[in-house]
């Protein structure tokens, strides 16, 4: 090697780069060329000041083995000494020094160099049975679309670089580093880097099998019952790839250099075994790639990944010491083929990470959810914080492929279970012994220096020895996960409801959302829950007893039997939702929509239903005693048998409402729609019905006594047999209404227009028609017993039969009305206006006649015994 190459050159770019990192590692480096080694020194030490540079004569062995360094330590020693380094102290070799030869390149690199070695070993029908097997496995990668996202790691120097990059020289590199470790927490990106690496060395692979290695991906979850890793490699052979090979054949390949090994989940493998059993069935990981009892790598290359804390104790720390490091890294890291990196969390832009979204999350449902998550500034400024909240996610997300409904407690339980319900060798507690402990540390009343919890990634130990979490987030989570658990389980609050701060209420009303399907019989009594998510809930004979349920989405919910008294659910979302039989007296459903809702035999008194609207609810049965239904939308509602006495239902909405048979009692129906609503035999008694619209209601049967309909449109109502006695319909418009046989006795009619009215058998006693227009009116066999019909406009109208005695027409207008039989004994027609009428068989006996006109009236056979008729007109004056 020439000095001008130094820097190049793969072996010193490796040496320069673990010094660099290393603070007390041991290295190895032979030399046969003193200036090449003066020369490498003079470059190290420019990059490395710190690194000390020793040349033991003699002894080495042992020079080495009591040798403590406190700085990273290279010993420059010749080729022979080095031989006899590795044949009297091999463990110590093997353990604790990393061997960099810069005395020349052996002849069988420059093979493999070449590509001679790769091409031999291997018979062409077990090469042909890989590459069969790696072109599948490509085209099952490509269809899956998986999103990859590229995947860094910062050395001790901060600086960051590209795994890829470092897999590349990794995979070039002969003679120096032939294990790499792969480190991460759980659903860090460590399964999908494999996988991304198995399918790139499958292509090149398939391009030029004679000089590339057969690359072997195996997942090492399902083979936690073989401690020995060359026996789980043949049998993967046999089971996945369909190749049968010897062992001696394969650790032929493997001396050769055939084989790349990818090895998934070495912490999964090892979960439930001892520190011991663990370092056993490393040693044989190791064996793969480093020939037992030759001293020098083989050519193999195995990547393996693993969770981090298998490596390092303190997974929080910025730059870890050696205390830092475990045992097994100790025992494997410090040899010259093992090189062990992290990876860092995956940070995106907004672009990347909305493409790995939506190729991750195949339901766009379930994808529109997540990136509505991540553009949450409520989430990302007030609770979390965008880089934290971004990593959780971007690590669970493949957790929520099915999931439509996808909240931000969603991702920390997702985030938080990843550790709690993970076993392994550094922490024997159960999960549920892990939960207990979290919710300890959130009540600030965890005990100091707990090892179980080095682990934990969301919690770290202060200078004091007291766990904290890393982010007050998942405090409030785990308080509000605690509380929710308790009413669950129905145990006695922590504390109460009022006192839950605003982080811990947020978290709360999101687990009480994720757990709407199972929330029957809960006391959630008093809870905060504005804005929550409860479509669909099962909520049926729970305590929601003056609960905010303020905009809460409950579209659906099953709230039957529940305790909804006194509770906030102004403009809540409650279409088709089930409130039979519930309590919701003194609920505030202001602005609420219940369309479709069912609300029978709900007790709804003293409710508050301003503005809500009730399209097509059912309310048969309901009691609405004293409940405000101002300006509500009840269309189509079902109303029937419904007690709604004294209830406000001022400019409510109850077109084609059904309420058949309701009590409506002093209901307050002021400007109300009730246009084409049923309410046969509803009780209105002493309703307030001014200006309200009641075209083609059915009130058939209905009882209205002393009800006040005045400038109300009631055209076409249906008043048939109806109970209107005493109502007031002051400028009423009744015209077409249907009135027969009602009982209108002291009705008061001033104004009104009754024109083409049906009033047949109708009982009008004493009732007022002063100035109402009763054109074409049909009143036959109408009684109307001292009613009073001064300067009413009866032209056209059907009297024939009705019984008018002592009733007041003065100044009526009675042309072309039909009077046939009709009794007006006593009636008083003063200056009324009877021409053209038809009065025969009339009976007008002592009736008041004066100035009233009855020119072509038709009064064949009719009485005016006792009558005066003084200024009477029967004839057109002459002139």
């Amino acid at each position: 090697m020439n000095i001008s190459q130094i820097a190049e050159d793969s072996r010193f770019r490796l040496l320069k780069t673990e010094l660099e990192i290393s603070r007390d590692a041991i290295f190895l480096a032979i030399y046969r060329d003193e200036s090449l080694k003066e020369a490498i020194i003079g470059e190290l030490k420019k990059a490395v000041p710190s690194c000390e540079h020793l040349f033991p004569a003699e002894n080495i062995s042992a020079v080495i083995a009591q040798y403590r360094p406190e700085q990273p330590t290279v010993f420059w020693v010749s080729p022979e000494a080095e031989k006899d380094v590795f044949s009297s102290f091999s463990e110590i070799y093997h353990g604790k020094v990393s061997v960099y030869d810069f005395s020349g390149i052996s002849e069988e690199i420059r093979q493999l160099r070449r590509g001679t070695l790769i091409s031999e070993g291997l018979p062409g029908a077990v090469i042909e049975k890989f590459s069969k097997y790696l072109e599948k496995a490509i085209w099952q990668y490509e269809q899956a679309e998986s999103y990859y996202i590229p995947s860094y790691f910062t050395n001790r120097k901060g600086k960051t670089f590209a795994l890829d990059d470092l897999v590349r020289v990794f995979l070039a590199d002969t003679g120096n580093t032939n294990l790499l470790l792969v480190l991460g927490s759980s659903n860090s990106g460590k399964t999908r880097f494999l996988s991304h690496c198995f399918v790139a060395l499958s292509r090149k692979f398939l391009e030029d099998s004679d000089k590339e290695r057969i690359p072997v991906f195996i997942s090492l979850a399902a083979y936690s019952d073989i401690p020995d890793m060359e026996k789980i490699v043949l049998k993967e052979f046999q089971t996945t790839y369909e190749v049968d090979i010897s062992e001696d054949a394969f650790r032929e390949s493997c001396r050769k250099g055939k084989f790349a090994f990818l090895l998934d989940g070495f912490d999964q493998m090892t979960a439930r075994m001892s520190a011991a059993q663990i370092s056993d069935i490393m040693k044989t990981v190791y064996l793969l790639s480093f020939e037992e009892g030759a001293g020098h790598p083989l050519l193999n290359k195995v990547i393996m990944t693993c969770k981090l804390h298998y490596i390092f104790n303190d997974i929080q720390g910025e730059k870890p010491s050696s205390e830092d490091y475990t045992p097994l890294y100790r025992e494997y890291a410090p040899k010259r083929n093992v090189e062990a990196v992290c990876i860092n969390p995956k940070i995106l832009d907004e672009a990347r990470l909305k493409e790995y979204v939506l190729k991750t999350i195949r339901d766009g449902i379930a994808a529109r959810n997540i990136l509505s998550l991540l553009h949450d500034d409520y989430i990302l400024k007030e609770i979390s914080e965008p880089s934290l909240f971004q990593n959780m996610l971007i690590q669970t997300m493949s957790l929520f492929q099915e999931k439509k409904e996808i909240n931000a407690a969603d991702v920390y339980r997702a985030y938080t279970d990843m550790w709690i319900n993970c076993e392994d060798f550094r922490c024997q507690l159960s999960a549920k012994k892990k939960k207990a402990l979290i919710w300890e540390a959130a009540l600030n009343q965890i005990p100091e220096e707990n090892e179980d919890l080095r682990f934990c990634p969301f919690l770290r130990c202060d200078e004091k020895g007291k766990y904290r979490f890393t982010h007050n987030s998942f405090l409030s989570y785990f308080l509000a996960q605690q509380y929710f658990e308790q009413i669950k389980n129905k145990q006695k609050r922590l504390f109460p409801a009022a006192d839950l701060n605003i982080e811990t209420v947020f978290f709360l009303k999101l687990i009480i959302s994720s757990e709407k399907a199972d929330l029957k019989g809960l006391d959630l009594s008093e809870l905060n829950l504005e804005n929550a998510n409860l479509y669909k809930a099962e909520l049926s004979g729970s305590n929601l007893n003056k609960t905010n349920l303020k905009s809460a989405e409950l579209m659906g919910a099953v709230l039957q039997d529940a305790d909804l008294t006194g509770a906030n659910m102004t403009k809540a979302r409650l279409t088709r939702a089930n409130f039979h039989n519930a309590d919701l007296a003194g609920t505030n459903l202001s602005k609420a929509r219940l369309r479709d809702a069912d609300l029978r035999t709900a007790r709804l008194n003293g409710a508050n239903f301003h503005s809500a609207d009730l399209t097509g609810a059912k309310l048969t049965g309901a009691k609405l005693t004293f409940t405000g239904l101002g300006e509500a939308d009840l269309t189509r509602a079902d109303l029937s048998g419904a007690v709604l006495t004294n209830a406000d239902l001022t400019g409510a909405k109850l077109c084609q409402a059904n309420l058949n048979k309701a009590d409506l009692t002093g209901v307050n129906l002021t400007e109300a729609d009730l246009t084409d609503a049923d309410l046969v035999e509803a009780v209105l008694s002493e309703a307030d019905l001014r200006k309200a619209k009641l075209v083609m209601t059915n009130l058939t049967w209905a009882k209205l006594n002393e009800a006040d309909m005045s400038d109300a449109d009631m055209s076409r109502c249906r008043l048939r047999e109806a109970d209107l006695t005493e109502c007031n319909f002051h400028q009423t418009i009744l015209n077409q209404a249907d009135l027969r046989w009602a009982k209108i006795d002291r009705a008061r009619f001033r104004s009104a227009k009754l024109r083409e009215t049906h009033f047949t058998g109708a009982s009008m006693v004493e009732t007022i028609f002063n100035d109402a227009d009763l054109s074409w009116a049909n009143m036959s066999s109408a009684i109307l017993k001292k009613a009073d019909l001064t300067g009413a406009v009866l032209n056209m109208a059907k009297l024939n039969e009705a019984d008018l005695s002592d009733a007041i027409l003065v100044g009526a207008d009675l042309t072309w009305t039909d009077l046939s039989k009709a009794d007006l004994s006593g009636a008083d027609l003063s200056s009324a206006n009877l021409s053209e009428s038809d009065l025969s068989e009339a009976k007008l006996n002592g009736a008041k006649l004066s100035k009233a006109n009855f020119i072509g009236a038709k009064i064949e056979n009719t009485k005016f015994d006792g009558a005066d008729i003084a200024g009477a007109v029967f004839k057109e004056k002459k002139t």
